[in-house]
């Protein structure tokens, strides 16, 4: 139940600077550079019934992170997510279903979400395949981000050696999502919204190892 789980509430103040900024850098880039203060609080609600938290092969989680930013500095937004995941295992084969949600919008006089705050897609612990941050939104070269994230994975896992299972798997997995802009007021006057006849899913399918460094 909502009452069960783990609650957490923390207070976070960050000092971000965005500098060396390339020439060629897009618009929405080179409008970010230079320093940036961020005062929000955070609240993240956990519910575990996984085996281990490294390589579950039981139980399910649940976790919903909510962030308010504005109280003080030059950030002002709401951004909140929603974490899933379901393990299943039958002999040596574990089956582990995730998803992933989230969204955000500015507030107060503030007209966009600032770089450092948006979702990103791309990596190992996301998109797998591609590298970290690299997929949504672009302009020019550059990955912007984007103020609303769905993501999807199914993975097969299976142990190396089986007397070695808690430290070493093999793994095939699928991985999908889609990343954009939907928000009632622009990012920026050069970065136009999202909608979803423009957005386009990425997908990867692959598989590998996995070792449990600690």
């Amino acid at each position: 139940s909502l009452t069960g789980g783990c609650h957490e509430m923390k207070f976070l103040t960050e000092f971000r600077r965005l500098f060396n900024v390339q020439s060629g850098a897009s618009h929405t880039i080179r409008n970010e550079s230079g320093t940036q203060t961020k005062s929000s609080i955070i609240h993240s609600w956990t519910l575990s019934t996984r085996d281990s938290p490294v390589f579950p092969t039981l139980g399910h989680m649940i976790k919903l992170t909510n962030e308010l930013a504005g109280l003080t500095g030059d950030a002002q937004f709401f951004k909140t997510e929603l974490n899933l995941q379901h393990n299943w295992t039958r002999g040596l084969f574990t089956l582990t279903k995730s998803f992933n949600i989230g969204h955000s919008i500015p507030i107060g006089n503030d007209c966009r979400v600032p770089y450092f705050d948006r979702f990103q897609m791309g990596g190992p612990t996301s998109i797998r395949g591609f590298s970290p941050n690299s997929l949504g939104p672009r302009q020019f070269s550059d990955a912007l981000g984007g103020t609303s994230i769905i993501e999807s994975g199914i993975q097969l896992s299976f142990p190396v050696i089986k007397s070695a299972a808690n430290f070493a798997r093999a793994h095939i997995f699928f991985n999908a999502g889609l990343l954009g802009n939907f928000t009632s007021r622009l990012m920026s006057t050069n970065f136009k919204q999202s909608s979803l006849s423009d957005m386009h899913p990425n997908v990867s399918v692959g598989g590998g190892l996995m070792f449990k460094m600690a």
